[in-house]
C-alpha cells in the first residue's frame, strides 16, 4: 500500500512537471523592434490565472477560460495577445502568444506564474546596425576578404615553391646518385681488372711452366746481354782493322809505282819526268 502511494504521487509530480508552465522566447531582439513569444499553460483544472510580467512589471492576466486582462500601465506595451487550444478534446494545449511593442537595450527578464507552477526567460535587446555601421561592417569585410585573398595568393605561392624546391631536390638527387652509380661502375670494373690481374698472377706463380719459363728467362737474359756485348767488341775490332788495312794500302793508290832507287812514284810524277826527257832544252836528259 506504501509502495502504491509513493508510485502515485511520482506520477503526479511527473504530470506536473511535463504540463508545467513553459514560456518560448527568442534569446535576442532588435531594440525598440516590435517581437512576440509564447507562454504554454497548464492544463485548465489545474489553474485558474496565470500572471505574465517583463522585468517584473505585470503585463498581463490570462485566465483558465482563456479571458486576458492587460495590466493598465505595462500592458499598453502588448500590441496583441490571445489564447490558442491545441488539443480542443482534452484540458490541456492552452498556449497564450503575445506580441510585444518592443524592448530597451539590454537584458531582460520574462516570467509567467500560476497556481500549478512558473517558469521564466532571458531576452537580450540590441542595438541595430546603423548605415555608417553597416558601411564600416561592410569596408572591414571587404578588408578582410582582400587579407583572406592574398593570404590564399601566399599559400598557393609557397605550395608553388615547396613543390619547385622538392622537384629541383629530386633532380639533384637523381644527378648525384647517377654519378655517384657511374663512380661505382668504374671502381668496380678496375677492381674486376685488378681480381682478374692478381688471379692470373697468382695462377702463374702456381704453375710450374710459369716457373720453367721464369728460370729460362733468367738465364737467357744476361747470356743475350753478353752477347751484344762480344758483337759491339767484333764491330770495334773489324772497324780497326779496316781503318789500318785502308791505311797500310793508301801509298799504293797515291803513287803508281817506284823509281829506279825503289822510291815511291806517283803516276803524273812519272809521266812529267817522261815528257821532260823528250823535250829538247836543258832539262833534256842527257
Amino acid at each position: 500500500m506504501r509502495n502504491a502511494l509513493v508510485f502515485a504521487a511520482f506520477l503526479l509530480l511527473l504530470a506536473s512537471g511535463a504540463s508545467a508552465v513553459t514560456i518560448g522566447a527568442p534569446a535576442s531582439v532588435p531594440e525598440n523592434t516590435s517581437w512576440g513569444f509564447s507562454v504554454m499553460l497548464e492544463p485548465t483544472d489545474s489553474w485558474t490565472k496565470t500572471s505574465v510580467k517583463i522585468n517584473g512589471s505585470e503585463v498581463l492576466n490570462v485566465y483558465s477560460n482563456g479571458t486576458i486582462t492587460p495590466d493598465p500601465y505595462s500592458g499598453q506595451f502588448v500590441i496583441k495577445s490571445f489564447v490558442y487550444d491545441e488539443d480542443p478534446a482534452t484540458t490541456s494545449g492552452l498556449v497564450l502568444y503575445v506580441s510585444h511593442f518592443g524592448l530597451l537595450k539590454g537584458s531582460h527578464t520574462i516570467s509567467a506564474s500560476s497556481d500549478a507552477g512558473n517558469d521564466s526567460a532571458t531576452v537580450i535587446a540590441f542595438a541595430p546596425l546603423g548605415e555608417s555601421d553597416k558601411n564600416a561592417l561592410d569596408s572591414s569585410i571587404g578588408a578582410l576578404d582582400e587579407k583572406t585573398a592574398a593570404h590564399d595568393s601566399d599559400i598557393n605561392e609557397l605550395g608553388t615553391r615547396i613543390n619547385r624546391t622538392a622537384l629541383d631536390s629530386n633532380r639533384a638527387i637523381k644527378q648525384t646518385s647517377a654519378e655517384l652509380e657511374g663512380r661505382l661502375d668504374v671502381i668496380e670494373s678496375k677492381q674486376t681488372k685488378m681480381n682478374a690481374a692478381l688471379l692470373a698472377q697468382e695462377e702463374k706463380k702456381n704453375s710450374p711452366f710459369s716457373g720453367l719459363v721464369d728460370l729460362v728467362s733468367g738465364i737467357i737474359a744476361p747470356l743475350g746481354f753478353a752477347i751484344v756485348i762480344l758483337v759491339v767488341i767484333a764491330l770495334a775490332v773489324g772497324v780497326v782493322l779496316l781503318i789500318k788495312s785502308r791505311i797500310s794500302s793508301s801509298p799504293a793508290s797515291l803513287y803508281g809505282g817506284k823509281d829506279e832507287y825503289n822510291l815511291p812514284v806517283s803516276k803524273e810524277n812519272e809521266e812529267m819526268a817522261g815528257a821532260l826527257a823528250e823535250s829538247k832544252g836543258k832539262w833534256k836528259i842527257k
